[in-house]
């Protein structure tokens, strides 16, 4: 893999949910991409007393086999919630093979850094690798589309003005060490209507 210095990478995910289960997810992720599309998927539920909370987020080329033996499914006691999210990337295209599936793990990485660091690990429990932070420059930018039941099982799709967890951020941005002679830091932003919030750390 060539090496790329200094580069800035920007990401934007459209979410597609909320499923309620394994199947509806997967029944609809077939009709609408061809075979071997890359991923993300979110999952939102309970373990034991705690609240609603992402749980897992991961990375599949094949989303039925994928969700039919999944080990983290079996450790959500309550799974509330499965959000399928298509990648789009700019910076990528230099020196890598599959560009999608490293901007997917890039998208997966930066949320499981930032967010557990800034919920003391609290958030995205079940994740227990890609803990280490990036070395690349990444702007992530998140967008959820919500799903309505149309004619039966058809679903139509509108804008989703809000996130579907009060811990899941708009933007999560990371600048790696060393990009304009910086120490690595993160920052995060939530918005919902006026309000905005910005976490930042070294």
């Amino acid at each position: 893999m060539a090496k790329i210095a200094n580069d800035h990478v920007a990401i934007v995910v459209d979410w597609y949910g909320p499923f309620s289960t394994a199947n509806s997810a997967a029944e609809w992720e077939r009709s609408q991409c061809p075979r071997g599309t890359e991923w993300l998927y979110m999952f939102i539920g309970r373990i034991g007393t705690r609240r609603k909370q992402l749980q897992y987020i991961g990375i599949t080329g094949k989303v039925e086999q994928r969700f039919r033996q999944h080990p983290a499914m079996k450790k959500i006691e309550r799974l509330d919630e499965i959000w399928l999210g298509l990648v789009e990337t700019a910076g990528l295209n230099r020196g890598y093979k599959n560009p999608q599936r490293m901007a997917c793990g890039l998208a997966e990485w930066i949320h499981v850094c930032l967010l557990r660091k800034l919920y003391q690990n609290q958030a995205l429990p079940l994740n227990a690798r890609k803990r280490a932070f990036p070395v690349l420059t990444v702007t992530l930018v998140n967008h959820w589309w919500h799903n309505e039941v149309r004619n039966g099982s058809n679903l139509a799709f509108k804008s989703f003005r809000r996130s579907p967890h009060g811990d899941w951020p708009y933007v999560l941005d990371f600048y790696g060490q060393g990009h304009l002679g910086t120490k690595s830091f993160g920052r995060m932003v939530w918005m919902d209507g006026s309000f905005h919030r910005m976490t930042r750390f070294s």
